[in-house]
This record gives structure tokens, C-alpha cells and sequence, in this order.
């Protein structure tokens, strides 16, 4: 997704290489972000968050969907920001829980079929 190479440019301290993120031996992330565009806005302040933290080390290794929220999967070489840095994540993945995947507007957890976060327009879609 176009959002993906934005989010990669921008907070590249946070990721791997980019030789690594088109090796899928490598990286998850070579799939890109595996969620809908409507959650582009909660991941780019989360990461906002993240960056402010100045971690050691800190590298994101998956952001995706899985029964139907946001779920960030990282390392880091520094200890003492464990408990901000999950904090963080927690927080942007529980806002997911409310957030229409497709589009960004508030939604709710949709369980007909692969469960997914949808406002009242994509519910039916």
C-alpha cells in the first residue's frame, strides 16, 4: 500500500533496511502493513510516540490485523522503556478496537465472517 512506503520513509529508524523489508525470508515486514488504510492515522501517531521515546534498538517487525485489531510485533536492545513502549502499543491497539479499518471512522467489531472493525458504511460493503 501506498501508506506503507510513507510510514517507512518516514520513521525508518523504527524499521529494517530495505533490502531486509523485500526479503520475506528476512522480514514480515516485507508484506507491508497488513491492515486496511483506515488505521494509516493511528499507526503514524503511534509511531509518532514511539520515536519520541529515543529507544536503543527499538525495531518494529510486523504491524498487521488479527482477529480484528491492530497487533505491533518489535524488538529492542533497551530494557528501561519496556513497560512505556508496550504501554504505547497497548493503547493504539485497543483505539483499534473502535476504528473502521477501511476508512478511519468510528466502528465496531464486526464477527460475521473474518472479524473486522467496520463503521456502518463498510459494514454492508
Amino acid at each position: 500500500m501506498k501508506f506503507d512506503l510513507e510510514l517507512f520513509d518516514e520513521f525508518s529508524s523504527l524499521f529494517p533496511p530495505q533490502d531486509i523489508r523485500e526479503d520475506l525470508t528476512k522480514s514480515s515486514l516485507a508484506f507491508g502493513f497488513e491492515c486496511g488504510e483506515g488505521w494509516y492515522a493511528l499507526i503514524h501517531e503511534m509511531l509518532v510516540k514511539l520515536k519520541a521515546l529515543n529507544c536503543k534498538g527499538l525495531q518494529i517487525d510486523q504491524v498487521k490485523e488479527k482477529f480484528g485489531t491492530l497487533r505491533v510485533y518489535y524488538h529492542m536492545e533497551e530494557d528501561d522503556k519496556y513497560d512505556e513502549v508496550n504501554s504505547i502499543i497497548a493503547d493504539y491497539e485497543t483505539m483499534s478496537e473502535h476504528t473502521c479499518e477501511v476508512c478511519g471512522a468510528e466502528g465496531k467489531m464486526n464477527t460475521k465472517g473474518w472479524f473486522r472493525v467496520l463503521c456502518e458504511d463498510h459494514t454492508n460493503v
